[in-house]
């Protein structure tokens, strides 16, 4: 009987041996898959930056060969010129987005949180990391008419902004003032502490 029980045992831990080299391997093969995956994802993003990058080059080459045939003329503005394009050339030209995010619709165009669910909006991964919620990115035409519309017009908007501003510079004020002596309290407090 005892021989029995030895032989399971011992083919039992060859077996739990084979196993954990087996799994082991296996783990191994996806994270090589998973790196090889990874590697290929940046390489085809690097591969597109680069194409982008080197399309915007060409749009800006064209767009300075026409604004110096169009120069020759006047050679005072030609140097002038000639530094605005360098600074054009080393910054591609940036998209206007047509969506705004969350907080510039609440901070900037002072559109009310409880008007938010009736603005169309397009969820999108979080680009700071992807473990983070979907962001909502509000449609920027309906978003600009509701601020107006609420505020009576761009000056509106830009006046509600602005009071905002400083009703929020105030309450820090006053919070600041509370702390560094504007209460008696501390000022009692400091007495009892210094000698006299």
């Amino acid at each position: 009987m005892s021989s029995l029980s030895t032989k399971t045992t011992t083919t039992l831990g060859l077996t739990a041996t084979k196993l954990a080299e087996i799994e082991t391997r296996r783990l191994r093969a996806k994270e090589i898959r998973e790196e090889k995956e990874r590697k290929r994802k940046i390489d085809v993003v690097e591969s597109r930056k680069n194409v982008n990058l080197a399309e915007c080059r060409e749009k800006t080459l064209e767009q300075e060969s026409k604004r110096e045939s169009g120069n020759d003329s006047s050679s005072s503005s030609s140097s002038s010129d000639s530094e605005t394009s360098e600074n054009e050339s080393n910054n591609p030209p940036r998209k206007k987005s047509s969506h705004v995010t969350r907080a510039k619709v609440l901070n900037h165009y002072c559109v009310p949180a409880s008007s938010l669910p009736l603005i169309p909006h397009v969820v999108k991964p979080n680009p700071s990391n992807k473990k983070f919620a979907p962001m909502k990115l509000y449609e920027k035409k309906i978003v600009k008419e509701k601020s107006y519309k609420k505020w009576g017009g761009k000056e509106g908007a830009k006046n509600e902004r602005r009071r905002r501003r400083e009703e929020g510079f105030e309450r820090k004020r006053e919070q600041v003032e509370g702390v560094l002596g504007g209460s008696k309290k501390p000022r009692k407090m400091l007495e009892k502490r210094l000698p006299k």
